[in-house]
């Protein structure tokens, strides 16, 4: 719009001047003449200066209206990753003071066991018992293990088979044979 009214503008000082050399031509002494055509064609060459500049700025213009607009999206680019960041920024202050706490409990954890393991007596007795315990835990895995395979061979069962992988799996009651001598 601005660019419009400058080259209206230009337009009507081009024709104001032509308007202006005609009027004054005609009233001209040939020194005056001379002199007018050195002006005339100095402001023509202004003129054409002053149009290849403003062509100039208004691709600068172009140019720099371009620029803004990338980088405002860059700027909203940036603000997004921005609040991701402080929402991850959040997070991992909450996991700080979380995993603090938890490091507080086991500096508390390991003095209270430095304090009870002084001497070499009572590590031995804590070791007897850590593998006691372990022994103990062991065991009763086993016997779950135990546990769950005789269940799922208790749901299987055994099909209706009298032999199941060579093994009899029907044990016909013992019968008992008893000689006794006969009388005649």
């Amino acid at each position: 719009m601005k660019t419009q009214r400058i080259v209206y503008i230009a337009v009507l000082f081009v024709s104001l001047s032509l308007a202006w050399v005609f009027y004054y031509r005609c009233q001209m002494k040939d020194s005056e003449l001379i002199e007018y055509q050195r002006l005339s064609l100095y402001s023509k060459e202004a003129f054409h200066k002053l149009s290849a500049k403003l062509s100039q700025n208004e691709a600068e213009l172009e140019q720099a209206l371009n620029r803004i607009e990338s980088l405002n999206t860059d700027i909203a680019t940036l603000e997004k990753d921005n609040l991701a960041f402080k929402d991850d920024l959040r997070l991992l202050i909450k996991e700080r003071e979380r995993l603090q706490v938890k490091i507080a409990g086991l500096i508390e954890e390991k003095t209270a066991l430095e304090a009870q393991f002084v001497s070499v007596e009572e590590l031995k007795k804590a070791l007897k018992r850590a593998k006691s315990k372990k022994r103990q835990e062991n065991r009763l895995a086993k016997i779950a293990i135990l546990e769950k395979l005789d269940e799922i061979a208790l749901r299987l069962g055994n099909r209706g088979y009298v032999v199941k992988e060579g093994q009899a799996t029907f044990k016909p009651p013992r019968i008992r044979v008893q000689l006794e001598p006969i009388e005649n």
